[in-house]
């Protein structure tokens, strides 16, 4: 019970920021159900593979929210999707401030390389960014508690390795929701439109 409380309340800040800020996306019934599912979708997996303990450090995956949300929609949306998912997620975690400082600072900077996206190969770089995220981060966090620079830097690699965890997962992501929903996105008008398309070389 009290876990669904949060969640609605999150959910309906969300909904107030769209209806104020982005009318167009709060009055499409298609565009706030996809957003609802994928918040739901990530904090539904963070709460399953949390209680497994042989899992690595930051496996919620709390970034491939508001990514997607970018790619959907625009980076405007998925900025305040990574302050819910944050606040999401820390439900199932405890509010653990390694994952809420983690999972805030890896969302806010993953949306920004999705802004000027051209191409799907470029995820990797998203991923590469929330790796050195969680790696700089998590080494100053473990640092701070008075661990040793070995043990810092031993749980700072584990933490990175969620950033590379998040590629496949934006790749299948991403498909899903433009397949299942029709949802048409910046990058797939850019890729119909490469000229070094098989198709449009014949039709030149």
């Amino acid at each position: 019970i009290g876990i669904g409380i949060v969640v609605f309340i999150i959910l309906t800040l969300v909904w107030v920021f769209l209806y104020v800020f982005e009318p167009a996306v709060f009055f499409s019934i298609k565009s706030m159900f996809v957003l609802c599912v994928i918040m739901l979708t990530v904090f539904m997996f963070s709460k399953a593979v949390i209680r497994i303990p042989e899992l690595p450090y930051l496996i919620p995956l709390t970034p491939l929210a508001p990514v997607l949300a970018a790619i959907l929609f625009s980076p405007r949306i998925g900025m305040i999707v990574a302050f819910a998912e944050t606040l999401l997620v820390g439900t199932v975690t405890a509010f653990d401030p390694l994952y809420l400082l983690i999972g805030l600072t890896a969302s806010l900077v993953a949306v920004y390389p999705t802004i000027g996206l051209r191409k799907r190969s470029q995820f990797l770089n998203i991923c590469i960014f929330v790796a050195m995220v969680n790696f700089s981060v998590s080494f100053g966090y473990f640092s701070l508690l008075g661990h040793t620079l070995y043990e810092a830097f031993r749980a700072a690699v584990h933490c990175m390795f969620n950033g590379f965890v998040l590629w496949p997962c934006l790749f299948i992501g991403a498909w899903i929701f433009e397949h299942l929903f029709g949802i048409t996105t910046d990058i797939s008008l850019l890729e119909l439109s490469d000229l070094n398309h098989p198709l449009l070389r014949r039709l030149v």
